[in-house]
C-alpha cells in the first residue's frame, strides 16, 4: 500500500526495512570502527544517540522528510 503523496510511507515494509538497515549498519560500522581502534568510542556514542533521535524523530512523524 502506498500513500498519496510522494514522500516515503512508513505503512511501506521497504521503506521501514530501508531505514532499519541504514540505521544498524551505521552501528555496526561504529562498533567496527571502536574495536579496531578507528573511532573514539565517546564519539561512536554520540552518534549513535543522534541516530537513534533520528529514528525517534522519523517513526514520531516529525521528520518533514
Amino acid at each position: 500500500m502506498r500513500a498519496s503523496s510522494s514522500k516515503p510511507y512508513l505503512g511501506d515494509t521497504d521503506v521501514v526495512a530501508g531505514l532499519v538497515r541504514v540505521f544498524l549498519a551505521g552501528v555496526v560500522d561504529r562498533v567496527a570502527g571502536v574495536d579496531a581502534g578507528r573511532e573514539d568510542k565517546g564519539v561512536a556514542a554520540m552518534a549513535d544517540q543522534r541516530a537513534c533521535l533520528a529514528m525517534a524523530a522519523i517513526f514520531l512523524g516529525k521528520d518533514p522528510a
